[in-house]
């Protein structure tokens, strides 16, 4: 199984953007290796909201810090950002946005979400859309 990375934007992508962008993650991973192997990977972005990195072979500390550095110098080279983990991708009917997953909580206890709205979580096999209760959030909801 392949072992699968996810960074949410701070803003959708663009479908025009999406080959931009791909061009510049495999020019910034060009020499990207694992244990001095050049490594094999695929590019996607679900949603329009992540960049998915997936590789077939297993990855060291040194190879995933040297990821992340990478994405975070390809997005910031065309003016995209990164969010940082406390953020989360919700899905609404045909609105999709990111908010703070303490908001969403904080919403959820004073009766302020709506149950149909779903969100977007990362799991070990990949993205998840769920409703709140079913998520990894299900556990701040008491």
């Amino acid at each position: 199984m392949a072992q699968k990375w996810y960074f949410l934007l701070s803003a959708p992508l663009e479908v025009s953007q999406r080959a931009a962008l791909a061009d510049t993650l495999r020019a910034h991973l060009i020499d990207w290796r694992a244990h001095g192997r050049p490594v094999t990977y695929t590019l996607a972005f679900p949603y329009g909201w992540f960049i998915e990195v997936a590789v077939e072979e297993p990855l060291t500390g040194c190879s995933i810090d040297a990821l992340f550095r990478r994405v975070q110098s390809a997005t910031a080279a065309m003016g995209l950002s990164l969010c940082s983990s406390e953020w989360v991708l919700v899905i609404d009917g045909d609105n999709t946005f990111i908010e703070k997953f303490y908001e969403i909580v904080k919403k959820y206890r004073l009766g302020q979400w709506p149950p149909e709205r779903k969100v977007v979580e990362v799991r070990p096999e990949g993205l998840r859309c769920c409703a709140l209760e079913a998520s990894y959030l299900a556990i701040h909801l008491r």
